[in-house]
């Protein structure tokens, strides 16, 4: 069975990964060849290999025939894609791999054997191999390229060059249990800048902190470091900045908390177990309430089986639709039973919601209004109207069907 974490706990190990150097060895590749990494034999103990900048490919060997001729397990990579190709035993073989739920075997490493894996879209920058008494965390830089200058004193203004930076709106920085972050400036799609702040807010205890000297990895590709030295100057403190820095990790945090509970959602549906309230909300799916709970959850595991059934459900951003759109045809349902007026509706909101069949629903949502609040206050009257008055629509078709037949039977001449 799959063991689950609570919420909160979930969120720490998140902020903790996120922020800290959690692997005391560290390795790069060489410089002479910075795609190949030969294994070092060890008993025990993680390995840090930071590629350069624009590297997409890493080849592994085992020249020593640390172990004998390990097997190796990739894993993590997710939302990413990758290739691989593999020399074992004189017989080169390669493939896709899509890591999503899954982990990769390679065939055995010895001494004259090597495995290649290519990072073919960018959204994940980093791949775990153990297997053989090692275990390699290897982070692909497809970012930044340069900080400069490092070090560089607090109140000074960095330049970071690379790719696709255009959008990177704060980066953060750890080093070991201290970290800060920042708001960055000028950016364009291979630069931008950020000012070394003199503080930071904590996003868990809000409390604002004194940046300290030292060296600090960027956390997004933490083969790239800056070391921060003390301000030549006094630097005068900017309420403003600190204000917007504030607001900055407050909407870090906020992104965050919603993400995990999203994951908190699709594993409670994957392991049949009840979704909470805080889930919902925290996922920022509102409108789950206690008259409509055990409706919105018969909807879910409904639909989802649908889905199911037709290979689409495999995918978190999947279900989290499907349980936004039954959230949304409950809070639609509620305020009807409420007396709120439904001219606030037209016919393409109830289509969407799921609340009506695609058939005449102009016309439904017409009839819809006709009826007294007293006649739809509950989501069974509501169901039995629409059955009614879409059973009339159907008769009125057949009826003008028929005439329309007979007319086109009848002869003038």
């Amino acid at each position: 069975m799959r063991h689950r974490l609570g919420f909160a706990a979930a969120l720490s190990i998140f902020f903790s990964t996120l922020l800290a150097t959690i692997f005391s060895g560290s390795a790069a590749a060489s410089s002479s060849d910075p795609t190949t990494y030969s294994i070092i034999c060890a008993s025990s103990g993680r390995v840090n290999v930071y590629l350069e900048y624009g590297v997409s490919a890493i080849t592994i060997t085992n020249p020593n025939g640390c172990s004998g001729s390990p097997r190796f397990y990739v894993s993590n990579g997710r939302s990413s894609t990758w290739t691989y190709s593999q020399t074992s035993s004189s017989t080169t073989t390669s493939g896709a791999y899509d890591p999503e739920g899954i982990n990769l075997q390679t065939a055995a490493i010895g001494t004259g054997d090597s495995f290649t894996l290519t990072l073919t879209s960018t959204n994940s920058s980093s791949v775990t191999f153990s297997g053989g008494g090692v275990t390699l965390d290897i982070y692909f830089n497809k970012q930044i390229e340069t900080i400069s200058p490092s070090p560089a004193s607090i109140g000074q203004q960095v330049t970071v060059t690379g790719g696709n930076l255009s959008s990177v709106t704060n980066m953060f920085f750890s080093d070991g249990s201290k970290f800060f972050s920042v708001a960055t400036e000028n950016r364009t799609s291979s630069q931008l800048t950020f000012t070394v702040p003199s503080t930071y807010v904590d996003f868990m205890s809000s409390q604002t902190i004194n940046v300290m000297p030292g060296t600090y990895r960027s956390s997004s590709n933490p083969g790239k470091t800056i070391t921060v030295t003390a301000a030549s100057d006094v630097v005068s403190i900017d309420s403003a900045a600190i204000a917007r820095q504030a607001a900055l990790i407050a909407e870090a945090k906020r992104l965050a908390e919603k993400k995990l509970a999203q994951k908190e959602i699709f594993d409670c549906i994957s392991d049949s177990v009840p979704i909470t309230f805080n889930s919902f909300n925290s996922a920022e799916i509102y409108g789950v309430t206690k008259k409509n709970y055990d409706y919105v959850i018969q909807d879910i595991n409904v639909k989802i089986i649908d889905e199911s059934a037709t290979a689409l459900i495999k995918k978190q951003e999947t279900t989290i639709f499907i349980v936004e759109q039954v959230v949304r045809k409950y809070v639609v349902l509620d305020s009807l039973c409420e007396g709120l007026k439904l001219s606030g509706y037209h016919a393409n909101d109830l289509l969407a919601a799921g609340i009506i069949p695609n058939q005449s629903p102009v016309l439904i949502t017409y009839k819809l209004r006709k009826y007294a609040v007293s006649q739809i206050d509950s989501y069974e009257k509501i169901a039995a109207v629409i059955k009614a008055e879409s059973a009339l629509i159907e008769q009125r078709e057949k009826r003008l069907s028929k005439v329309l037949q007979w007319k086109s039977t009848i002869s003038f001449e």
